[in-house]
């Protein structure tokens, strides 16, 4: 008998209240005059938070929505067309289960629009393009060490030590376990040497800022989070990562995945 197996994104959804009753795919549908063959979206699909509104593949409106619980990212998109002469108007609602990694595709697709964090907060989100240069993955130096700490339940610690003429240039970032796929994502993204997106996206009480800094000799990735006040570990911390080292963070996170 085979036994399935289910990713940590997975595993939250289905444990989540929200998310359980949600299949990946959702859709509505209702037609004028004929009420007896509308759907609709689930009831739990309206307890998601609505981010940002972004632009789908062929130019039409839709919104990346999240839930405040286990903070799955979803893509919903709504139509309404009159049908003039053919017996009124037609509505669709469509919502779409994203996982990390399409949540930060779909974040980076339009610059113009701002993305909610914490309490109503906006940050702009403007997507961004460095030069490309050529990157090759060699190791991290004699002088810089990365290590990710998991001993406190719920939360990931990173210490990043780059030592510049005897001062420690590094520094330590504190984030949710559960926004582990996340910060995978973005680093995926980063370390494509031809797209270097500027990111702000939040993630339970993590609210990160994603950019990338530098020469095209020394090309660095900022990750940044705000924790609001009054939470553990709340205010800023980040770091300032080489290519190397963040190619080694993002090899030790996805072993924790």
């Amino acid at each position: 008998m085979s036994i399935p197996i289910h990713t940590r994104e997975e595993s939250a959804t289905q444990e989540c209240s929200i998310c359980s009753q949600l299949a990946d795919h959702e859709r509505g549908f209702q037609k004028m005059g004929e009420k007896e063959e509308e759907t609709h979206l689930p009831p739990a699909a309206y307890l998601l938070k609505s981010l940002r509104n972004v632009k789908s593949e062929n130019g039409g409106p839709c919104e990346i929505w999240q839930c405040p619980e286990c903070t799955t990212y979803y893509r919903y998109r709504y139509e309404h067309e009159f049908l003039y002469g053919y017996g009124g108007s037609e509505d669709t609602q469509e919502l779409t289960r994203l996982t990390a990694s399409e949540a930060v595709e779909w974040l980076k697709r339009s610059g113009y629009e701002a993305i909610t964090i914490g309490d109503g907060q906006s940050a702009s989100s403007p997507s961004s393009r460095r030069p490309s240069f050529p990157f090759e993955g060699a190791g991290l130096t004699i002088n810089e060490s990365v290590s990710v700490d998991t001993s406190e339940p719920g939360f990931v610690s990173v210490l990043y030590v780059q030592m510049d003429d005897g001062v420690d240039m590094g520094g330590r970032l504190w984030l949710e376990r559960k926004s582990v796929p996340l910060i995978i994502a973005l680093l995926h993204e980063c370390l494509n040497p031809y797209d270097s997106p500027e990111i702000e996206c939040q993630c339970g009480d993590d609210a990160f800022r994603v950019y990338g800094s530098g020469s095209d000799q020394q090309a660095i990735i900022n990750i940044l989070n705000r924790r609001r006040d009054e939470v553990p570990h709340e205010g800023l911390t980040g770091l300032m990562l080489t290519h190397p080292a963040a190619e080694v963070l993002l090899k030790q996170l996805r072993e924790l995945s």
